[in-house]
């Protein structure tokens, strides 16, 4: 499978130097945590256990936008501005990897449910209305159920073909991040370096 990661080039000389890349907690914005420990919840579930147990998920793309499976490194946003990184295109045996809508991620990361149609939407403020839930000021929600329900929901996230979700762009669309527990370095089949915008 052909992925991209972006990393900072400090990264790049870690990989060459120790042979694989995992995840860093520095790069982790504490808000974020409840996601990530969903997503490594997923990976075990899903592609196995990490190589440690400490071990952070690695992000890279599968495909960045429609137009381009590649991210663009004209582009902002991908490191903090003027910091020197790297754009590693890595050929990744597909069990290694979990693919998952980089949208609808965002529900996760902002622990917001997931809903699958309108009549469901519709359905899901009223209980929660009527409970006194409120999952933008409550994280977790006192309510065990609901917060599990909530949870539950973000599998959506996984369904790139489209077939069961309302939300998202139509499946040839979407942008589809990846994740995998390590990079070694001979996944990587070319770099380019670069400063970000």
């Amino acid at each position: 499978m052909r992925l991209w990661s972006i990393q900072p080039r400090v990264l790049w000389d870690t990989l060459q130097a120790e042979g694989s890349l995992s995840g860093n907690p520095a790069y982790v914005w504490p808000g974020f945590w409840a996601a990530y420990d969903w997503m490594m919840l997923q990976m075990r579930r899903r592609i196995g256990p990490p190589p440690q147990p400490a071990t952070l998920p690695m992000w890279a793309w599968a495909r960045w936008t429609a137009a381009s499976p590649r991210p663009d490194l004209r582009s902002r946003g991908h490191l903090e501005r003027g910091t020197a990184g790297v754009r590693m295109e890595l050929e990744v045996d597909p069990a290694r990897v979990l693919l998952s809508d980089f949208e609808l991620w965002h529900y996760a990361l902002n622990y917001w449910y997931l809903d699958a149609t309108d009549q469901e939407e519709i359905y899901v403020e009223a209980a929660l209305e009527a409970r006194r839930l409120n999952p933008y000021r409550q994280e977790p929600l006192a309510d065990e159920d609901w917060h599990l329900r909530i949870l539950a929901s973000w599998d959506r996230i996984f369904d790139l073909d489209g077939s069961a979700m309302k939300r998202g762009w139509p499946p040839e669309r979407k942008s589809i991040q990846a994740v995998l527990w390590e990079i070694r370095r001979n996944d990587v089949r070319r770099v380019q370096f670069f400063s970000a915008r």
